[in-house]
């Protein structure tokens, strides 16, 4: 067969091979729709000239002119969705091709098929496409010249939409040369027919990458590819081709030249890319200097609050952003925290839930080969042309979210080590524009990506670290605790007795007395602390059993009841549980597996803290501590959590102590010791629980809340 039918084959099968790839990137995507579509109409129409060359039959020729004829209406629909110019001139244009098909296909499949001039006219009828790019190029110029008002933004940025024009102009001229062998010979059509392959590769790196399109970054990747096939069939040819009859030799060379592909293909790509990049664009090397440094200022930040700020810093140096804020997941993975920001007074919510749209739709599309970044324009472009309603409100919640946070660009912090994507936390920026080098394309974050991409892993291995930290604190402080009893317990316990003594023998004076009395209290609350102490540093001994928390929750309202610590300040203490009580989804009642009696001290320490908290408030008129408890379906595993919670209108707790109130010995009580809490995060640690506090300080409005998650037992 002659080089034109093997053209003609490659053609076909890369067309298809990119008309499947693109359907299964977004298959309600109207342009992604109207590609594969051209990309179909473009391999039959491949196919069927190959066929025609291999078995020279006169109905393979007309599959080919069918085909052929389809090139034109299917060209000029995937250009109107692609570039959104529905002039009157593209319309009317798009109407004439239809109808000229038709007649020309009623020409075809008659008795005049046959006749030299039918033939000639249906050659030319792809005519149509050259019309249309011209046209739009003489639009792009005026819109360039600012004789005409912007039209809606298209696919592919308008600096770049020229060289689309110009490429299908030139593939029109070359690859429909086909026909004319006896003019132009056999190698200019064949060479059209590969550059038919690259620029439907162009185009459809394009349609899926648009959002972030770097266009000297998608023709040196295509270069790449080139050049490592190039090598690759060099190894190949020298190994392989001087056999020739013996299958001995042509398996082990074989398999010689496979194994030394596969040891060398990843560096010659590493190699190549690098060296492309470089050639291509010396924008490149600015923003690579600028990541290098960034990258190197991470290896220094020991804390999410470092790690911010070099994140922001970094945001406002390539991206010259309005604004930028850092949420980070918090530890107990219930919502993100805003850490540090630059120039974002008017964010609103310095919170923001884990099932926050536009993480969901990160984690839908971190696993394609592009940097995970979510672009309002591309959202809004994705919504127009998706054809589902379902994807469309989809799409908009997306853009509230981004509104919310008055931002239009997202980029990720993203922990894939594991089967499920996790956003470890998030970057939201206010840039309307890209920087001045880049024009109208957004390529740039593809760029800087890598950044965020080593800032992911520092993040994550900084929980890891804090956890390290936190378990030789932990180990110090056990093995202080031990020396603490004996050197301090001791002594207490020989000035309590001898002031016991002094007091009972009567040696000294009524007017001493209470001082022996303020020496013994003294000693007895020193001996509290480190009793506390002890208890805080061991490890927790739990004697595991199922318990009903409904049961625990009573006994303990019970006991402030009793005691009467609550009412002479007028406090009221409610139980809030749900009607019909607490119940699981089977309707049994849902246990707790572990000590019910250190669940009840974590609660009386709760309850107490909120009574003193109301202590404080004076000018409330109804003061109130409410405890309840209610079931919860986790959003990770969607396995129950028993939630109980204990809520006062106190004073509040101020939003910088929030991250302090569980470290050792902090307290704003004077007579406090500081580690109850401590305690009762160590509890609840120990039962596989944790604890999220809120609380609010407004001046005409001020609560705490003391939630516990605690798993619940599965029957």
């Amino acid at each position: 067969m002659d080089i034109l039918g093997q053209s003609a084959l490659v053609v076909a099968v890369i067309a298809f091979t990119l008309a499947i790839t693109a359907l299964s990137r977004n298959l309600l995507n109207r342009v992604v729709m109207a590609y594969a579509m051209l990309c179909g109409v473009i391999s039959s129409w491949a196919f069927s000239f190959f066929l025609n060359k291999t078995f020279e039959s006169g109905s393979f020729y007309k599959v080919h002119l069918f085909f052929h004829l389809l090139l034109a209406p299917c060209g000029l629909f995937f250009v109107q969705v692609l570039t959104r110019a529905n002039t009157g001139f593209l319309k009317w244009l798009s109407r004439i091709s239809q109808i000229f098909t038709l007649i020309c296909l009623g020409f075809l499949f008659s008795k005049f098929g046959d006749h030299l001039v039918v033939k000639q006219i249906i050659l030319f009828s792809p005519s149509f496409l050259i019309l249309a790019c011209l046209h739009l190029m003489f639009i792009d110029w005026k819109l360039g010249a600012g004789r005409l008002v912007k039209l809606k933004a298209p696919t592919v940025g308008l600096t770049r939409r020229y060289w689309i024009y110009i490429g299908a102009m030139f593939i029109l001229a070359t690859a429909s040369m086909d026909h004319f062998q006896s003019v132009v010979g056999e190698l200019l059509p064949s060479f059209g027919n590969l550059f038919l392959c690259f620029y439907l590769f162009m185009i459809s790196e394009a349609i899926i990458h648009q959002r972030l399109l770097n266009i000297r970054g998608l023709v040196g990747r295509v270069l790449v590819q080139i050049f490592i096939a190039t090598c690759l069939t060099v190894i190949f040819t020298i190994f392989v081709s001087w056999i020739e009859r013996s299958p001995a030799h042509f398996i082990l060379n074989t398999f010689i030249a496979s194994f030394i592909i596969l040891m060398i293909i990843d560096p010659i790509k590493k190699l190549t890319s690098l060296g492309l990049m470089r050639f291509l664009s010396t924008k490149h090397l600015f923003y690579e200097q600028n990541i290098e440094q960034a990258q190197m200022q991470l290896v220094g930040a020991l804390d999410t609050a470092g790690l911010a700020q070099v994140t922001v810093q970094f945001l406002d140096t390539t991206l010259k952003c309005e604004s930028a804020t850092v949420f980070i997941l918090r530890s107990d993975g219930s919502k993100y925290r805003r850490i540090r920001g630059i120039r974002d007074e008017e964010l609103g919510n310095r919170e923001i839930l884990i099932n926050f749209e536009p993480l969901n739709y990160i984690q839908k599309i971190s696993k394609r080969e592009e940097a995970p970044v979510i672009l309002d324009s591309y959202i809004e472009n994705e919504m127009l042309l998706t054809t589902s309603q379902v994807q469309r409100e989809s799409y908009d919640l997306i853009l509230k979210g981004l509104r919310a946070l008055n931002a239009n660009i997202i980029i990720p912090f993203l922990d894939t080590d594991n089967q499920k994507t996790t956003v470890l936390g998030f970057v939201a920026v206010r840039s309307l524009e890209p920087p001045k080098p880049w024009g109208n394309n957004w390529g740039v974050l593809q760029v800087i990506y890598p950044f965020f991409v080593q800032a992911s892993r520092q993040l994550k291995n900084m929980d890891i670290y804090v956890r390290l930290r936190e378990k030789d604190r932990l180990a110090a402080i056990g093995e202080m605790a031990a020396g603490l009893a004996h050197e301090i317990r001791n002594p207490l316990g020989a000035i309590k007795g001898a002031s016991q003594f002094l007091e009972s023998q009567k040696v000294l004076d009524s007017a001493s007395t209470p001082f022996l009395q303020v020496i013994v209290e003294e000693v007895n609350r020193l001996n509290k602390v480190v009793s506390q102490f002890l208890d805080y540093s061991k490890p927790f001994s739990i004697e595991y059993s199922d318990f009903d928390i409904g049961h625990v929750l009573e006994k303990t309202i019970q006991v402030f009841q009793v005691s009467g610590t609550h009412q002479a300040e007028n406090i009221q203490l409610k139980l809030d549980l749900p009607i019909g009580g607490l119940a699981s989804p089977d309707k049994s009642s849902p246990k707790i597996r572990g000590a019910a009696e250190q669940i009840k001290q974590v609660l009386m320490n709760f309850i107490q803290n909120a009574i003193n908290s109301l202590k404080k408030s004076g000018y409330q008129l109804k003061k109130e501590v409410i405890v309840g408890a209610y079931l919860e379906r986790r959003h990770r595993d969607g396995k129950m959590d028993l939630v109980f919670y204990v809520e006062d209108n106190g004073v509040g707790i101020p939003k910088e102590n929030l991250d302090k109130i569980f470290i050792p010995f902090f307290t704003t009580d004077a007579s406090g010791t500081g580690l109850g809490l401590s305690i009762c995060s160590k509890i609840i640690e120990a039962h596989g629980g944790l604890i999220e506090v809120i609380s609010d300080t407004l001046p005409d409005r001020s609560f705490t809340r003391f939630s516990v998650y605690l798993p619940v037992v599965e029957s």
